[in-house]
């Protein structure tokens, strides 16, 4: 099986049996050079980073080529940061105005808007996992303000659970109270976690 990186041939070791020894030397060698994989072909068929495992058994014979793109690791977390870092200016305000908007005439626009913002939000949350995952910061002992950012992600879903809860019941009230008294607060903590984020990044990852 061929190798390519960013379409330069990857001379790997000939005792390599398998996909998943492949791409073990292969993220040794990208970790040496602060890079990280962004997109993956095998076979000329693109496979989501996350299909990894499926693939990993197979022998290189059931294969004939596996292309890698890559970026630098810090331009890529940077990259996650940003988008969350550009969005938290305006979300907890944009958080407590739709609360706000709930108990008036203007409830079903509140609830339009809504929609858009918890889009954003999950979007943003999913460039925190990335950065996080990147970063190999462990969840479980990283505290941020006293509280680990494992417990942040946890008490965060249970928030979002109440969230989800509320909106299925239209229950307004409920609605109101949970986006002006809970997640409000939370988007501007979300502040002190891109930050720290940003700095483990500047650490880590700087040439």
């Amino acid at each position: 099986m061929n190798v390519q990186i960013d379409k330069s041939d990857f001379p790997f070791q000939e005792n390599l049996r398998s996909l998943g020894e492949v791409f073990a030397a292969i993220d040794k060698h990208l970790d040496s050079r602060k890079r990280c994989v962004v997109e993956l072909k095998l076979d000329g068929e693109l496979l989501e980073i996350a299909s990894i495992a499926e693939v990993a058994s197979h022998s290189l014979e059931q294969h004939s080529v596996l292309e890698i793109g890559t970026a630098k690791s810090s331009d890529v977390v940077d990259g996650h940061l940003n988008v969350v870092d550009s969005a938290l200016p305006n979300l907890a305000d944009s958080l407590r105005k739709s609360g706000q908007m709930l108990a008036g005439p203007d409830a079903q626009v509140a609830m339009e808007e809504l929609d858009k913002i918890l889009g954003a939000w999950d979007a943003m949350q999913t460039c925190v996992r990335q950065a996080t995952t990147f970063l190999e910061i462990d969840v479980k002992s990283t505290e941020i303000g006293g509280v680990t950012l494992e417990s942040w992600y946890h008490d965060l879903n249970q928030c979002f659970e109440k969230l989800g809860k509320a909106i299925q019941s239209d229950d307004k009230v409920l609605l109101r109270d949970l986006l002006v008294y809970e997640l409000a607060p939370r988007a501007e903590r979300m502040k002190e976690v891109v930050k720290h984020l940003q700095a483990v990044s500047a650490e880590k990852l700087k040439d």
